[in-house]
């Protein structure tokens, strides 16, 4: 009965969580204001490149890359985004909290230092850009903000990483008159039916939230393998799951494409790029 709970709203909530995508997308990119963002300009492209030494190959390949964002009105302004509060530190970059158009919004500032850093960031913006899915974080942007310095733009998530979310799961193992305090004939706080995402809850509904989450995550991550060429995400961890205040998840991070000739059974030495996993979270055939 849990599993069928979970999977009860699960439908529903993908349609609502696309419409929400869709209108945070109008709102900050296509309802006619157009200052947000710029064009592919030659000192656009200076800029971004720096003092980086590239090859012909993969300067040919930012232009284009940034050609596309400026069709699909997702190159965008960064003086018109406005940077808050740093929400944490990975190793391709920070994570701000934002506005742009008055939307909340996430922001990862990267500083990249060498032609393989590009190489990478390239893949993860053409990954982002082209995958859609109410499982997967959804991408609004990226920026050239100085030299050699990128700002990837994507929702903002209320509910912050799913490691986050667990460690706040743990406050339900308080019994409910510990928690809040007592207002009238209502007690108050987290204890209390409002109390958020660390609200007190019974077995039964903790299950069903937890199993609901990993059924998302599934469905994100058969949506990346869906994409020509598959994308494998290749360091899946409770860091790069996000969840909204619904408690709605998206998967995060992704950002390998392989071909069909990489996938054999040698697949860990037939890969053509270094892995960049946790060995807490990799699988045991990879370590």
């Amino acid at each position: 009965m849990q599993h069928e709970e979970a999977q009860s709203h699960a439908a529903p909530i993908h349609e609502d969580v696309l419409a929400e995508q869709q209108q945070l997308v109008q709102q900050l990119l296509l309802a006619g204001d157009e200052e947000a963002t710029c064009t592919c300009s030659p000192s656009v492209l200076k800029l971004a490149l720096g003092d980086l030494q590239v090859s012909a190959d993969i300067q040919a390949q930012l232009r284009q890359l940034l050609s596309l964002g400026q069709q699909q009105h997702w190159l965008l302004d960064c003086s018109k985004v406005v940077l808050g509060e740093a929400m944490g530190q990975g190793t391709f970059g920070t994570a701000y909290r934002a506005t742009l158009n008055a939307s909340e919004v996430a922001v990862k500032v990267v500083h990249v230092a060498h032609e393989a850093a590009l190489l990478n960031l390239l893949r993860e913006v053409e990954v982002l850009a082209a995958v859609r899915h109410p499982c997967v974080l959804r991408f609004l942007g990226l920026g050239v903000a100085g030299p050699a310095q990128f700002w990837l733009l994507t929702e903002f998530m209320a509910g912050g990483n799913l490691e986050a979310w667990l460690a706040k799961e743990e406050v339900v193992a308080v019994p409910r008159q510990q928690q809040g305090v007592q207002l009238g004939g209502q007690r108050q706080g987290q204890g209390s039916a409002g109390g958020g995402l660390a609200a007190a809850k019974g077995p039964a509904r903790r299950f069903a939230e937890r199993l609901r989450i990993v059924l998302q995550v599934a469905q994100g991550l058969a949506a990346l393998h869906r994409q020509n060429p598959p994308v494998l995400h290749r360091d899946l961890k409770p860091t790069n799951v996000f969840v909204d205040s619904r408690l709605h998840a998206r998967v995060a991070q992704a950002a390998a494409q392989l071909d069909k000739e990489d996938f054999k059974l040698n697949i860990p030495s037939s890969w053509p790029f270094s892995l960049q996993t946790s060995l807490r979270f990799s699988a045991r055939c990879m370590l």
